[in-house]
């Protein structure tokens, strides 16, 4: 029974397969001529220039994973210290009152 349900499924998804063929003949090779000119031209490139593009691009990477985290750290901290406000007065007030009695 699961053979049955697993033909009839795949006959069900053999036309999205021939059509996902069908795009895939016609955009794929542009893509993959575009690929090998930025090879040919990075393989073009000096040593120095090939190293600083790959650094450059490996911070770059970096900087786009951790803006979120950075960004929602942020906000926590904001939270956490609206939160905290009216701790953080109470003790100032009576380090004042501290102050003023010495």
């Amino acid at each position: 029974q699961f053979q049955k349900a697993l033909r009839e499924t795949q006959a069900a998804l053999e036309p999205l397969g021939k059509k996902f063929a069908e795009l895939a003949k016609d955009i794929l090779p542009p893509i993959v001529d575009g690929v090998k000119s930025v090879m040919d031209w990075f393989s073009k490139l000096s040593e120095a220039d090939q190293t600083l593009l790959i650094v450059m691009g490996a911070l770059s990477t970096a900087f786009i994973i951790l803006t979120p985290i950075v960004a929602a750290l942020a906000v926590s901290f904001g939270a956490l210290n609206l939160a905290l406000l009216p701790v953080i007065a109470t003790i100032a007030a009576v380090s004042l009152v501290i102050t003023g009695i010495i």
